[in-house]
């Protein structure tokens, strides 16, 4: 650090013997080094709590570091991405000790999309996590005195218990780690090192992206990355709802590969297919909203798609699902009537 000096207030009078006198008033400024807080590899570091959001927490040299992918009782190597005075954040990339209270995660995008982000731990355990960090809200934040708790009465079913999900085209599908591992090396010109890995992660993933794109005028139907806005996570199936949900998006999916209808580009603003909206409810009732991008122009080039019939054609391949059958003139009025 430095200390500079810098002139404050300059002042003028005349002393007794009628000399100008000029009386400076100093401050002294403190500066600081500014030194890049760079990304690193921490190893061996035992989890030790239970932090907010479905992260873990563990501590090192008196720092806080908040980890993604862990439980208390693991022992993991951590790639520190945020690097503050007081805390860090990073996630684990490399697992030495298995916490004993993990379990078997259920589903096949686990740890991927980010909605289950607690699968690894038993049902109990979550509830009592979560029973924590309420109490520590109330405590800590709150400074609330809190009389003894009860206990949380945890949910008759921890699966299918959503009525409503809604899923996302895009013409970007976001790669796992293992699909990013079949790559291609990286064009020459990136440097090598940990610090860099995000970058190159990007790189692959935007590649990657524009090989689907171009290949069949497709990408992904599923969830959002976490904190990736553009790329969307292909979700083959969820346990969130029924699988009535499994069945209708995986229908949809197929049927627009198959002709080849394009998912919609957030950044250009193009294409055809945006999102799916479904709700079904404990009384056997079914609504499915399927948002298009659709200019009301009429078409120039013969190569695309013609919206009323493939809206039809979409429309029919969720009947066998429990949608009631409609004639094509009721679809087209329902679709294109004013305020629709």
């Amino acid at each position: 650090m430095a200390f500079l000096l810098f002139p404050l207030l300059k002042l003028h009078f005349i002393n007794r013997n009628n000399k100008s006198v000029f009386l400076q008033i100093w401050s002294i400024r403190r500066y600081f080094c500014l030194v890049k807080r760079k990304k690193y590899l921490l190893e061996k570091i035992e989890v030790t709590g239970y932090a907010a959001e479905g992260k873990s927490l563990a501590r090192q040299d008196g720092k806080v570091i908040f980890i993604e992918g862990a439980v208390p009782g693991d022992v993991v190597d951590v790639f520190v991405s945020t690097n503050k005075k007081d805390y860090g954040e990073g996630r684990a990339t490399h697992f030495h000790k298995y916490s004993t209270e993990r379990t078997e995660p259920f589903c096949q995008h686990f740890g991927i999309c980010g909605g289950c982000k607690w699968q690894m731990l038993p049902y109990q355990k979550q509830l009592e996590y979560k029973q924590q960090e309420v109490a520590q809200n109330f405590r800590r934040i709150g400074k609330v005195e809190l009389p003894e708790m009860m206990s949380i009465v945890g949910a008759d079913n921890s699966i299918h218990y959503r009525n409503k999900l809604e899923f996302t085209f895009s013409n970007k599908r976001y790669l796992t780690a293992e699909e990013i591992k079949t790559l291609p090396p990286p064009a020459q010109g990136h440097k090598k090192g940990i610090e860099n890995e995000d970058s190159l992660l990007d790189t692959a993933q935007e590649n990657d992206s524009k090989k689907i794109t171009d290949a069949n005028g497709g990408g992904a139907l599923g969830f959002h990355v976490p904190r990736i806005f553009d790329k969307i996570i292909e979700i083959q199936e969820c346990f969130l709802m029924d699988d009535v949900n499994n069945k209708i998006r995986n229908s949809i999916r197929s049927f627009a590969l198959e002709n080849n209808y394009s998912y919609y580009d957030i950044k250009q603003h193009t294409g055809w297919l945006r999102n799916i909206i479904i709700r079904f409810c404990h009384t056997g009732e079914l609504m499915v909203n399927i948002c298009l991008g659709y200019e009301d122009e009429p078409a120039t080039n013969p190569e695309e798609v013609d919206m009323p019939e493939a809206l039809i054609k979409l429309l029919i391949v969720c009947g066998p699902t429990g949608l009631p059958a409609a004639s094509t003139d009721q679809i087209l009025n329902t679709a294109f009537s004013p305020g629709a």
